[in-house]
C-alpha cells in the first residue's frame, strides 16, 4: 500500500512541476537560427552566382565589341597604307 502512495505522490509531484510549462511552450516549431543564416548564405550564394554570370557575359560582349572595333581599326589601318602607298608612287 506504501508502494501506491509513494507513486501517486511522485506523480502529483511531476505533474505540478510541469503543468507550469505547458502553457508557455511554443505551439509551432520555430527553427534554430542557423538555418536561416544557412539559408541566407545560400541565397547570397545564388546572387553572387547571378551576378557573376551577368558580369561574365557583359564582359564576353563588351570584348566581342572590342574585338570587332580592332578588326576595323586594323582594316582601316591597312587602307591608309595602301592609299599613302599609292599617293608616295
Amino acid at each position: 500500500m506504501d508502494f501506491i502512495k509513494y507513486t501517486f505522490a511522485l506523480l502529483v509531484f511531476a505533474w505540478a512541476t510541469v503543468t507550469p510549462y505547458l502553457d508557455t511552450a511554443p505551439l509551432e516549431f520555430t527553427p534554430p537560427v542557423y538555418e536561416t543564416v544557412d539559408t541566407t548564405f545560400i541565397d547570397m550564394v545564388g546572387v553572387i552566382d547571378s551576378l557573376e554570370t551577368e558580369v561574365y557575359m557583359e564582359f564576353n560582349e563588351a570584348k566581342t565589341k572590342v574585338i570587332r572595333n580592332h578588326k576595323t581599326i586594323v582594316k582601316c589601318a591597312h587602307k591608309v597604307d595602301s592609299l599613302y602607298e599609292k599617293i608616295g608612287k
